[in-house]
């Protein structure tokens, strides 16, 4: 890597939340050109979160938004929101989510942030979904699922919101392999609304959208006491909005145990970071990337350990100038990284 030309170049950088144990320590790491990840892990100070747990973390317009979740040291559940503008290095307060939540999904649409079921208050499923209006501050409630859903996935594909697997019951802990695509738009909601299903049941699980793929990779298969880790990675790679998706099981799957995990994109390589062994509750701390350059053969290996756990990762990915305050401690490495 050739050192930094000026003070205003822009690095990306990647931040890891780990949303299982309350930490105000958030590794990350540094993306090189967007295409090579330094296999070098930093921690960044915030102090807020120290005692949150189970909130979800996503990034949108270079800012991360850190959303719901639960206080560990009381158990309340948390329908604050807090964005993380990564340009102007500095946190504030959002508006409020209308209902405290855990285990949900949360997905960008039209600009807003889409959060979709999860836990509520009592240990509830539910399944009203609400929206954020970053450009006026206001959340609102703009329908629902089709069933209460919690630890499920989703993600918007073609203009339509997917959401897909996880619970429906807290009593039966029994996947599910539906598939719910939405169009989100004012009064579209109901008259879009269709159900499908994917190959098979699971949970804790990851669907995303990457070089005219739909992947949907990493979770468990419960039912009741019994639950299997899910190694295998289907695609949809011919997708086409008037027909009903065709899942197909790629020849590679994944290497490790990734029940809980997070990713993110850099080019047309996916890495994926984190999660656990569903069988044993042991942390997975090898980092994979999954390269989609060439679509008719879908390569994955192995990148590098990590020396933290974490078990329950979102990924979010910001550019910021090298001597940015709170990601500061990576300011006096850069310039004498030469290779890695």
């Amino acid at each position: 890597m050739t050192p930094q030309q000026s003070n205003e170049e822009k690095v990306t950088f990647i931040l890891l939340f780990s949303r299982n144990q309350p930490s105000c320590d958030i590794p990350y790491l540094m993306a090189h050109r967007e295409e090579r990840v330094c296999p070098m892990l930093l921690t960044a100070t915030f102090y807020f979160m120290r005692d949150l747990v189970d909130y979800r973390a996503i990034s949108f317009e270079n800012s991360v938004y850190i959303i719901g979740g639960r206080y560990a040291s009381t158990g309340r559940l948390s329908c604050a929101v807090f964005k993380y503008d990564a340009g102007t290095d500095f946190w504030r307060t959002c508006d409020s989510m209308k209902a405290p939540r855990i285990n949900f999904s949360v997905s960008i649409f039209d600009s807003k942030i889409y959060v979709l079921g999860g836990e509520g208050l009592k240990g509830a499923i539910i399944q009203t979904v609400e929206a954020y209006d970053p450009t006026i501050d206001r959340w609102k409630e703009v329908g629902t699922l089709p069933k209460p859903r919690r630890n499920h996935a989703s993600y918007t594909i073609n203009g339509k919101l997917w959401s897909c697997g996880g619970v429906s019951s807290l009593l039966e802990a029994q996947s599910t392999n539906e598939l719910v695509i939405i169009d989100p738009r004012p009064n579209e909601w109901k008259r879009s609304l269709t159900t499908f299903t994917l190959p098979d049941p699971r949970q804790q699980h990851c669907l995303t959208f990457i070089n005219n793929n739909v992947l949907l990779f990493g979770g468990c298969q419960k039912n009741g006491e019994e639950v299997q880790n899910i190694h295998k990675i289907a695609r949809i790679s011919n997708l086409s909005s008037e027909s009903t998706p065709i899942w197909e099981e790629i020849s590679n799957q994944l290497q490790h145990p990734r029940t809980d995990c997070g990713y993110f994109q850099l080019g047309t390589s996916l890495y994926i970071v984190g999660g656990y062994d569903s069988e044993t509750g042991h942390p997975t701390k090898m980092m994979e990337r999954i390269d989609l350059t060439d679509n008719s053969e879908i390569t994955i290996d192995e990148q590098f350990e990590l020396d933290k756990n974490l078990g329950s990762v979102d990924c979010c990915v910001v550019q910021t100038n090298k001597f940015n305050e709170h990601l500061l401690p990576l300011a006096s490495y850069l310039d004498r990284w030469i290779i890695w």
